[in-house]
């Protein structure tokens, strides 16, 4: 009984073609921001904490490239999920 094949790259790397609009990029926009602007800071001014509840803070913490890399990287290994250090 032959191994059942693993499938091909390219149909795992297009899975976020299911559900894009028309005319929506094929492949993610790349994000050169180190800084996000973050709304509703401490009242003293304090910074907000890392890991508070907002997507991206700092670009040490996560981008949404680094994000979308970690995405396509979890679905080459078939993993629920996969970190990549900066």
């Amino acid at each position: 009984m032959a191994s059942p094949q693993p499938p091909a790259f390219g149909p795992v790397l297009h899975h976020r073609a299911h559900g894009m609009a028309l005319g929506d990029a094929i492949s993610p926009p790349l994000v050169h921001a180190s800084a996000f602007h973050l709304p509703g800071s401490g009242p003293d001014g304090a910074p907000v904490a890392p890991g508070a509840d907002v997507a991206f803070q700092y670009a040490r913490w996560g981008t949404p490239t680094w994000a979308a890399l970690e995405a396509a990287l979890g679905a080459l290994e078939d993993a629920d999920v996969a970190v990549v250090p900066s």
